[in-house]
């Protein structure tokens, strides 16, 4: 597991075991919510991940930065705030015009609306912005099924994985 950091001032360090998938994990840049991120990172870890979690708020240039530094299989973009859909959709094309990242699977999820609901023309504005895979708060099981595809990849595979389907 990796340290929480919250005020991105540096990369997060910690036990990297290899073999295991990398997940990079943070809320997006105006969601100052942490309870959903230390809730990804248990997860995730129980479900065999490493896990960077980058904490609130996180800055495009700091989401580049660490996944430049780490390379990991996924990111996941959390928000419970409901502007998630809005705040994500501005950081997909940054990652996608990276080819070093451009492999990366990029997942949304939590209370991406402030309505509650994820429908058709949110998930796809999402999709067109590079995302993967789109999740709504009532999908966690979707979304374990999607972690648990990382754990049998290869891992040089993971990385250059195509698109993922919504669930």
């Amino acid at each position: 597991m990796i340290s929480y950091n919250m005020d991105h001032r540096k990369p997060p360090t910690g036990h990297m075991a290899p073999g295991r998938p990398l997940v990079v994990v943070g809320g997006t840049v105006s969601d100052a919510h942490t309870w959903n991120l230390i809730y990804l990172e248990l997860l995730l870890t129980e479900h065999g991940c490493r896990v960077v979690n980058l904490g609130c708020c996180v800055p495009v240039d700091v989401l580049l930065e660490s996944c430049r530094r780490y390379r990991p299989e996924m990111v996941v973009l959390s928000s419970v705030n409901g502007h998630g859909a809005t705040d994500a959709a501005r950081v997909g094309p940054h990652l996608r015009e990276l080819p070093e990242l451009s492999g990366i699977l990029l997942v949304a999820g939590g209370k991406l609306t402030v309505t509650g609901t994820l429908d058709g023309p949110t998930r796809e504005s999402l999709r067109r912005a590079g995302f993967d895979a789109v999740f709504a708060e009532s999908q966690l099981d979707a979304f374990v099924e999607l972690v648990g595809t990382l754990r049998r990849r290869e891992p040089s595979l993971a990385v250059a994985a195509g698109a993922v389907g919504d669930p």
